[in-house]
């Protein structure tokens, strides 16, 4: 069995220049750390029921 995840509008960017430590100008996500938990929650739980997931970056996900 497989289920769908969808998430929408992310708006991921580049995040931090590695040299100055400063976010570049379109980045609009800041949700790092959540998103990560996020993820590791949808696959601890699938995992616990015996299912496969199937993740879908739906629109608006990419700023660069």
């Amino acid at each position: 069995m497989h289920e769908l995840v969808v998430v929408s509008d992310l708006h991921l960017g580049r995040g931090k220049n590695l040299e100055s430590g400063r976010y570049y100008e379109l980045e609009a996500f800041f949700y790092d750390e959540d998103f990560h938990s996020f993820c590791l929650w949808l696959c601890s739980d699938a995992r616990d029921r015996g299912v496969q997931l199937r993740l879908v970056f739906n629109g608006d996900t990419f700023d660069l």
